[in-house]
């Protein structure tokens, strides 16, 4: 079991595997029509401490704004990010997202170590 545990805190978690349906839709590097049916899908659904690209990350559980204020400024740069229709500045949120989940969330989805 520390094997397990030794390689697993080794690891470097990307956004497949903290948020996967996010990361899904992401890979495209393509947002949709502006004002379209999946756009505003795509809004609200950013827009949604539950259900945004930090929310799946929690297991679609709000709660994490109370938690981790990091977090909670990351959800809103990722909206900025898909509202200026900037994949880069998407990018680059995404690789900050990762950084920040690592450094202080990551046993959030392996659990814990002891």
């Amino acid at each position: 079991m520390k094997n397990k545990v030794a390689v697993t805190e080794l690891e470097y978690f990307r956004l497949n595997s903290i948020s996967p349906d996010w990361a899904k839709l992401l890979e495209k590097r393509k947002f949709p029509f502006p004002l379209s049916f999946a756009w505003f899908k795509w809004y609200f659904a950013l827009d949604s401490p539950k259900y945004c690209i930090v929310g799946e990350a929690y297991r679609h559980n709000p709660n994490y704004q109370h938690k981790c204020k990091r977090c909670e400024e990351i959800g809103w740069e990722f909206g900025h990010a898909f509202l200026v229709r900037s994949v880069d500045e998407m990018d680059k949120t995404v690789e900050i997202f990762e950084c920040h989940w690592n450094k202080c969330h990551r046993f959030d989805i392996i659990g814990t170590t002891n």
